[in-house]
């Protein structure tokens, strides 16, 4: 049986997923009930939750946990995990720890044990992920330009939760530019040229851009604006031939396909990893993937310069 923690995107986003890819029961602590009434396209999940006590005894009775928690909370969540011999296999959320260092102990930990883990990078498994992989192994590519614009929810509402915060493992690095790291490790860029965040104190930043090399000199530049007024996703790859590779989305999740529009687009993304976690799909080149995005998020940090707004 599947269990799950984390009462919004736990339940909006991987209750519905596991659900379509796995036929197991899937267990929900008892207090998330009230949060699952009040969204109705979950209801045609009902019959197969089990709604139980509390989260140990989901810990207790399952052979695969997922987490849908703040970075901090996850690290408290995955201990208790390690050291129960029924589980053996967890899907971790994003960041995977508040800092890259906590990130990297965790990883190694986890790496070591027996256990199976996948963490939710989304964008290495969009369309448009596949579009630049076959883009990559078939031109001769020069440069990469990343920008992603949007308004973050916290900064719609002006909340004060932890995806504001870089301290609390949020805000624009962290939280938002984690899931491009991940997307251009996969793709060999290790070496980190620059970065500036700006914002209004360093905890709490906004905007962030960033160069990358490759081994072979190619370039990557990210613009990220979390604080802005319009919406766009756009991804340019300049060729040695001077021809120009352009997707435009309005959204990194606006190109997906949904098998019931009723719900989250991302659901889709949660059944692929979900699927690659259960079946055992080259654990090792995800593993080598989590090490080199946390590599290079902690190369970045480093060199990183803050301006104030």
């Amino acid at each position: 049986m599947t269990g799950i923690i984390g009462s919004g995107f736990g339940l909006y986003g991987h209750l519905p997923a596991i659900a379509q890819v796995d036929t197991e029961p899937i267990l929900l602590p008892q207090r998330y009930k009230s949060k699952f009434d009040k969204r109705p396209e979950l209801i045609q999940f009902n019959n197969r939750i089990i709604w139980t006590r509390n989260e140990e005894y989901i810990l207790d009775n399952s052979n695969s946990i997922v987490l849908s928690i703040w970075p901090k909370g996850q690290l408290y969540w995955v201990e208790k995990c390690l050291i129960r011999s029924n589980i053996r296999y967890l899907l971790l959320e994003k960041p995977i720890a508040i800092s890259p260092q906590l990130s990297h102990a965790l990883l190694t930990e986890l790496i070591n044990s027996k256990v199976i883990f996948r963490v939710a990078y989304s964008f290495i498994y969009t369309k448009w992920f596949d579009e630049i992989d076959e883009i990559l192994r078939n031109e001769k590519v020069r440069s990469i330009k990343i920008k992603w614009n949007f308004l973050a929810h916290h900064y719609k509402l002006n909340l004060t939760n932890w995806k504001r915060y870089k301290s609390l493992g949020g805000s624009v690095i962290r939280f938002y530019g984690i899931q491009i790291l991940a997307f251009i490790s996969f793709f060999g860029f290790t070496k980190a040229v620059k970065s500036k965040t700006v914002g209004s104190n360093e905890d709490d930043s906004s905007k962030w851009e960033a160069h990358f090399q490759d081994a072979h000199r190619k370039k990557c530049e990210i613009w990220i604006d979390s604080k802005s007024s319009v919406n766009e996703f756009n991804i340019e790859l300049s060729c040695y031939t001077n021809e120009s590779k352009i997707i435009k989305l309005n959204d990194p999740f606006s190109d997906i396909e949904n098998g019931l529009s009723s719900l989250d687009p991302r659901v889709e993304i949660i059944k692929k990893i979900y699927h690659s976690l259960k079946y055992n799909i080259n654990d090792d080149k995800y593993y080598k993937l989590y090490q080199d995005t946390n590599d290079l998020w902690n190369k970045i940090e480093s060199i990183n310069k803050h301006s104030y707004n």
